[in-house]
């Protein structure tokens, strides 16, 4: 038992080393305290995979900061139309840097003031994990409007939120928001969860870090 224990606290420990360190590389890759309007730096890729069964997607938008996505499915990989299985490489085309972020905002993506910011809520969040933190999820049907459902990631434990990863296709997961309680709207813009009509990013995380 103790044995057990032992390890149990060992793997717990290697694993926070290891984020934390990953965190770490790409603070160093952006050294955003002078200019957190840069372009991404060279060769970041735009999707991430790492040990877990989820995806880390970035973004770039010209008006400064950036986008972050934490995705567990391939749709939203589809959605965004990047590679499922490899990594792509951020492009440094502020156009197509828009663009991608615009679609990064319709899946709920979080906007940063910086990398340092993200870096230290990140960091923060794996330590002290907060129960009442907003999740926005969205489901883009074929025939047109959107689906969502935003709630806390508590209520999103207690109602199983989790199956909506299972989703085959986006139709599908768009049935699961209904049955999970979400709103549709015919016109995107009229998204109270996403506010696409505004300039703003849909959520606004601006952390104070050392």
């Amino acid at each position: 038992m103790i044995l057990l224990v032992i390890v149990v606290i060992a793997a717990v420990a290697y694993g926070a080393h290891q984020f934390y360190k990953n965190q770490r590389l790409l603070s160093m890759a952006y050294n955003d305290e002078e200019h957190n309007d840069s372009p991404p730096p060279p060769d970041l890729p735009s999707v991430s995979f790492g040990d877990k069964p989820s995806s880390q997607v970035l973004g770039w938008p010209s008006t400064g900061g950036v986008l972050v996505l934490q995705t567990y499915n391939g749709l939203d990989l589809d959605f965004l139309g990047l590679d499922r299985f490899n990594s792509t490489l951020q492009s440094h085309d502020p156009i197509e840097q828009d663009v991608h972020c615009d679609k990064m905002r319709r899946l709920g993506a979080v906007w940063f003031e910086s990398v340092h910011a993200w870096d230290y809520y990140t960091i923060k969040s794996y330590t002290e994990p907060d129960l009442y933190e907003p999740v926005i999820i969205t489901g883009w049907p074929i025939t047109g409007g959107v689906w969502a459902l935003k709630m806390t990631t508590k209520e999103a434990r207690i109602r199983g939120c989790g199956r909506l990863s299972n989703a085959l296709d986006m139709d599908e997961r768009c049935k699961m928001i209904e049955m999970l309680g979400g709103s549709f709207y015919a016109d995107p813009e009229d998204c109270v969860e996403l506010s696409l009509s505004s300039d703003s990013p849909i959520e606004e995380i601006i952390v104070p870090h050392p």
